[in-house]
């Protein structure tokens, strides 16, 4: 994985130079907004809420919190990406959620 994060190695059927772009300029980056804890539950009413690693294993997410408030919602397969400490875990939305990360293919 080092080598192609590098450039060292690529995969077959890409070759030249990479192109250095802002994220922005791939995709619309929308990030989240945490809900009042009082709109959370654990009775599955509303929306699955994404807040952040806790709920990003191994790629998928989990189901731990609903939210019957949801100004912001990502959509089946948008990529999901937690901003909140530690940074980085992604998954891509196998359902439409309630996110409190960042979104938005």
């Amino acid at each position: 994985m080092q080598q192609l994060l590098t450039g060292k190695k690529r995969l077959k059927g890409f070759s030249g130079e990479w192109k250095k772009v802002k994220l922005g300029q791939l995709a619309t980056v929308t990030m989240g907004q945490s809900p009042k804890s009082e709109n959370y539950n654990q009775v599955r009413k509303g929306l699955p809420l994404v807040q952040g690693n806790a709920d990003i294993k191994d790629r998928f997410t989990v189901q731990r919190f609903w939210t019957t408030e949801t100004p912001k919602i990502c959509d089946k397969g948008d990529i999901v990406m937690s901003v909140r400490a530690p940074v980085g875990s992604i998954t891509v939305s196998p359902i439409s959620y309630w996110s409190s990360v960042l979104n938005k293919s």
